[in-house]
């Protein structure tokens, strides 16, 4: 196994697994390359996918339902003209979804003037796209009176970007 990409990886997300087979004097590119997970799940590729020199490399796709480490291992076989063989185990991580917190500053109202209150979303990682949706709504402080209402807005936290996005509201004193 050369490669298993994204590692790590979360749940539903395809992992692309590449196996290179190595043919003692010709590439291997018939048989099959069967890859299985260490928690159950499997590929398998029948056609290689690039050639160079004796080796042929295939490639499939997994899509792990559950989070945890698990180990990968490759089989070929299925050639009458390449001995069957099989790889070292490689480990692969699959993290959970992300999780958001919203931070909880405090402020005081008081009787004049506004105050700007900045709260802080942050994602657990950033592995994958996060869409979120924000508003302000009614609880204790009422809108207009206590606090200017910020309209629902949609957010994109890209793969890879960052981790935390800010929101201000403001309080009326």
């Amino acid at each position: 196994i050369v490669a298993d990409t994204p590692d790590p990886s979360v749940p539903a997300q395809a992992v692309r697994i590449e196996v290179d087979v190595e043919g003692a004097s010709t590439p291997p590119n018939e048989g099959i390359v069967s890859v299985r997970a260490s928690t159950g799940e499997s590929c398998s590729s029948t056609s290689a996918i690039a050639i160079v020199g004796r080796l042929a490399r295939h490639a499939c796709a997994i899509a792990f339902t559950s989070s945890g480490d698990r180990q990968l291992s490759a089989f070929y076989g299925g050639s009458p003209a390449h001995a069957s063989s099989r790889s070292s185990n490689v480990n692969h991580a699959v993290v959970p979804l992300p999780t958001l917190v919203i931070d909880d500053p405090e402020a005081v109202e008081g009787d004049q003037g506004n105050t700007a209150v900045h709260f802080t979303i942050t994602r657990s990682h950033n592995l994958t796209d996060v869409g979120l949706r924000a508003a302000t709504t009614d609880g204790t402080a009422q809108q207009g009176t206590d606090y200017v209402a910020l309209p629902e807005q949609q957010f994109i936290l890209p793969a890879g970007g960052p981790s935390s996005i800010g929101l201000t509201v403001q309080i009326n004193g």
